[in-house]
């Protein structure tokens, strides 16, 4: 099954603080429909795993893209993640 992945830019303590505010978002969480990584400020990412944020140690290479059409155009197929480093303002495409 395909899964969700959020990455969310905040500590781990408030990603909880929001997660825990909806039931409906906390059981896609804790049943693993959602995965979740809290992105801090410092740089330091954590992924939510067996009912606790655990820090990410493991080094990848995450491709890079301008927009996130430059990643899924004219692609069907499920695809690994990517970075989207433009800004909101920079990263329309026509369709």
């Amino acid at each position: 099954p395909v899964r969700l992945l959020l990455i969310v830019e905040n500590t781990p303590d408030k990603v909880m603080e929001a997660v825990r505010r909806s039931a409906e978002v906390t059981e896609l969480v804790t049943n693993r429909w959602i995965r979740l990584v809290a992105f801090s400020p410092n740089g330091a990412m954590h992924v939510y795993r067996n009912g606790e944020f655990e820090p990410v140690t493991e080094t990848v290479k995450v491709p890079e893209v301008a927009a996130s059409y430059d990643w899924f155009g004219g692609k069907l197929e499920h695809l690994p993640i990517a970075r989207v480093t433009a800004t909101a303002a920079h990263a329309s495409v026509e369709l």
